[in-house]
């Protein structure tokens, strides 16, 4: 399978080369390469961003679960109760 990619690869590289020039075929693939080290970056950024919004709603929850136990197991019995009623129905 690695020969079949890498054969494509090459075919591919080759009508780029005859259809825009090897000066044009250099620009596109810098382009990509700039393209893609960007897109690497924000998906980075973005998943700082989701673990640090994450971690502040694990926070926040064990607050409020240790500031209201009570409330805490209710909510938790009672979803347990529709959960099973929703699956005894399938």
């Amino acid at each position: 399978m690695n020969a079949t990619i890498h054969a494509a690869t090459q075919a591919l590289e080759r009508a780029l080369d005859e259809t825009i020039g090897e000066a044009r075929f250099a620009e596109a693939g810098d382009k990509l390469i700039s393209n893609f080290k960007r897109a690497c970056s924000q998906a980075d950024a973005l998943q700082d961003e989701t673990v640090r919004a994450a971690r502040s709603a694990v926070r926040r929850t064990d607050r409020a679960i240790h500031r209201h136990p009570y409330s805490a197991i209710g909510i938790v019995a009672v979803a347990a109760i529709i959960v099973g009623a929703l699956a005894a129905r399938r």
